[in-house]
């Protein structure tokens, strides 16, 4: 599994947790990068390509939904999961949405959650 994972979320200890979840995909070949901000991630996605990507809803300057959306346009191949801690927002957030959204993570989560959708993802 030589897959290229981004993750996007203003708050380090969110990209510790999910990179700890997801450091069997490591062990196995998957390179996982993270970024503090949409601007960062629309920067690295335009220099790379990235097979999945899983962004935080609430962030500073672009919600999830829109970098999501953003990625939808300029690299449709990319997987998208949002991260969300609103849990009345998770049932609005599905693959209608304009982001294109594939998968979405309320927060708590479990790190095999994080894992198994990751992988299902990847491999479907």
């Amino acid at each position: 599994m030589n897959w290229l994972i981004l993750l996007v979320d203003d708050d380090p200890l969110i990209l510790k947790s999910i990179r700890g979840a997801l450091r069997p995909l490591e062990q196995t070949g998957t390179q996982i990068w993270s970024c503090h901000s949409a601007k960062e991630a629309i920067q690295i996605l335009e220099e790379s390509p990235i097979d999945l990507i899983i962004s935080d809803e609430n962030m500073g300057e672009m919600k999830g939904t829109e970098l999501l959306s953003w990625v939808s346009g300029h690299s449709p191949e990319t997987r998208r999961i949002i991260l969300t801690g609103d849990h009345s927002l998770s049932p609005l957030i599905d693959s209608h949405s304009p982001a294109g959204v594939d998968a979405y993570l309320t927060k708590p989560f479990k790190n095999q959650d994080v894992l198994s959708i990751v992988v299902w993802l990847m491999t479907n």
